[in-house]
């Protein structure tokens, strides 16, 4: 913002009317004068939007990764043959996958047991068969 700029707008919040600058003052500004287009405004905020939510996405996607606190238990992880079975991934509305290994998905099964189900749930893992029941 250049410095002229800036002037126009604290003259413009002034307490003082005299010091305030006229309508005719504003319009006729330089930075009032360039050509502005809403399109292109829209679509450069858009893109900062895009650009944040996917940092934040990234940051979070870090910070999972490193909550598991025990064994990731990837050996639950069934590996697939063939084309028979179509895989479908979670999409958390900002187009990117999120993958979560066995032993935080067992830790926050636990947590919500302890936590918001007063441990009624009866949970079992049998690692020798990979499954998880509930």
């Amino acid at each position: 913002m250049s410095p002229e700029f800036k002037d126009l707008i604290l003259r413009m919040f002034s307490y003082e009317g005299n010091k305030r600058p006229t309508i005719a003052e504003i319009k006729a500004h330089p930075w009032l004068q360039k050509p502005y287009s809403v399109k292109m405004t829209r679509q450069s905020v858009m893109d900062k939007i895009v650009e944040k939510r996917a940092e934040k996405t990234v940051a979070a996607s870090n910070a999972n990764e490193s909550r598991s606190r025990g064994d990731l238990m990837n050996e639950l992880i069934r590996e697939t043959t063939g084309s028979d079975l179509e895989l479908y991934k979670f999409n958390d509305m900002v187009d990117f996958d999120i993958d979560v290994s066995p032993g935080f998905f067992w830790e926050e099964l636990q947590m919500f047991n302890i936590d918001l189900f007063e441990e009624k749930l009866k949970l079992d893992i049998n690692m020798e068969k990979k499954y998880i029941t509930i």
